[in-house]
């Protein structure tokens, strides 16, 4: 690669240049450029390869694999949630993982999902319901497999790059647009937006929209110009707009301390503040004013009522109830559980034997992932989760404090899948997310992220030091 004899106005345009075209070589590999062809006056010691600029092109120098293609297909499907062809696209990803050349993953993450999954397995014979903890732990297993494919079927940051943008365009083409539609003409539940399939509860719409604004937040420094930037943009804002029009006091909680850590993490001009205040003004009349009523709510907790004032509609005072249902069913299996997938069922029993408020009563959800993996996977299961949560995000701050020196954009836009995950955690404190592909995916894709440019990071620091004289 040979930089043009003139025309560069700067040396920061000619580092530009450097790095477009270091995206568009083959994978991932470092390319050499020849800065001798540079004139005397512009010569400068060599910038790094770093990948900070973006190509303009959505799809530019992705090589398209079986495997690659599958998760296309699998992305479509989980979204829309519709096409029977989920496992036919996943069976695809999977057998182009098995035939690829390059070396299978197995991330600790990885390893501590299949170990939470057996432990469901193993003890689904003594739950009250056998039969259904066993098809919840073999589901687990599933979600395993599907960890296991976004973790090497991924190898190229092309190819990270085309699965964000099909993830984000997935997004907005489906929960998106429906929760949008939905909200204009005023289909919601008791003023409540969600949309169909898996993102039916506004709870979990909400907090299903975190990530994906923390991989658009990640575009936006990765991406200079064009279309993608754009969209990136317009995306975060109907994102955050989304978690407002749900009404998911969780859920907006969570979003406004992602919005806080990414501002404070990436230290944006003046400007760019101003500009990001100026588009939440523009939205904040659009919000009803029952969000910010069920929000206000929030100041009348009080544990000695059971949150009964919490909310006219009893939406906290019931949940506080269906904790304590869960909290009895922990305290009665607190090893392992009583079963991946039975919560409900073990709850109307409870309910009713412990004269649990009417509320309480039925089959109901926990409500919040931790209560629910508590009481199905005992203090064994969560703690395998927990580390699992625990070793993502350990794995991204130490990659974030080696990639800042090297790539500033790439150990930003990492920081922003961080906070994504952590907040959604948070978030996870008021929806029940373990069975569900969504949290793995994210998982895998920080996995990917941080493997995925440490790699290119050394391959171009080891060309340095070979270029360097003796």
């Amino acid at each position: 690669m040979t930089l043009p004899q003139a025309g560069w106005r700067s040396r920061a345009s000619a580092a530009r240049a450097v790095n477009r075209q270091s995206w568009t070589g083959a994978g991932s590999a470092a390319v050499e450029p020849d800065y001798g062809a540079m004139p005397g006056p512009m010569a400068y010691a060599a910038p790094s390869l770093a990948p900070d600029l973006a190509p303009s092109k959505p799809f530019a120098g992705v090589k398209w694999t079986l495997s690659l293609g599958g998760l296309a297909g699998y992305e479509w499907v989980v979204h829309q949630g519709v096409s029977p062809l989920g496992e036919i696209f996943l069976i695809a990803a999977l057998f182009g993982v098995i035939i690829q050349k390059q070396p299978l993953r197995f991330p600790p993450e990885l390893l501590l999902l299949c170990a939470f999954a057996g432990v469901g397995l193993v003890t689904s014979g003594g739950s009250m319901f056998p039969d259904i903890a066993f098809q919840g732990a073999v589901n687990m297993f599933k979600l395993a497999i599907i960890m296991f494919i976004f973790c090497n079927a991924i190898r190229t940051r092309e190819q990270f790059r085309a699965v964000i943008l099909i993830f984000l365009f997935m997004y907005a083409l489906y929960p998106m647009r429906g929760a949008m539609f939905n909200y204009v003409f005023g289909i919601n539940t008791q003023g409540r937006v969600a949309w169909n399939f898996i993102f039916s509860n506004p709870n979990d719409l909400a907090g299903f929209c975190l990530m994906p604004m923390a991989m658009a937040a990640g575009l936006l420094k990765t991406e200079r110009r064009g279309l993608i930037r754009l969209g990136a943009m317009l995306q975060m804002l109907g994102l955050f707009f989304i978690v407002l029009i749900t009404q998911s006091r969780g859920a907006i909680i969570a979003a406004f301390l992602l919005a806080f850590f990414m501002l404070v993490a990436s230290r944006p001009k003046a400007r760019t503040i101003g500009l990001l205040a100026v588009a939440f003004m523009a939205v904040l009349p659009l919000v009803p004013r029952k969000t910010w009523e069920r929000m206000s709510g929030l100041s009348k907790i009080s544990l000695d009522d059971d949150m009964a004032g919490v909310d006219p509609e009893g939406s906290a005072e019931g949940r506080y109830a269906v904790w304590q249902v869960a909290r009895a069913i922990f305290m009665d299996n607190a090893v392992v559980g009583v079963g991946i997938g039975v919560y409900s069922r073990v709850h109307r029993l409870y309910a009713r034997n412990t004269a649990a408020k009417s509320l309480a009563m039925g089959a109901r959800d926990t409500h919040s992932t931790y209560l629910n993996t508590l009481a199905e996977n005992g203090l064994v299961g969560a703690g395998l989760l927990g580390m699992l949560w625990i070793v993502a995000i350990i794995r991204a701050q130490r990659a974030i404090r080696e990639l800042r020196g090297w790539s500033p954009m790439i150990a930003l836009q990492l920081r922003f899948l961080q906070l994504g995950f952590i907040t959604f955690l948070v978030a996870a404190i008021w929806a029940t997310f373990e069975h569900l592909a969504f949290m793995y995916v994210y998982v895998s894709l920080i996995f990917v992220l941080s493997e995925l440019y440490l790699a290119t990071m050394r391959a171009d620091q080891s060309a340095g030091a070979r270029r360097r004289p003796a």
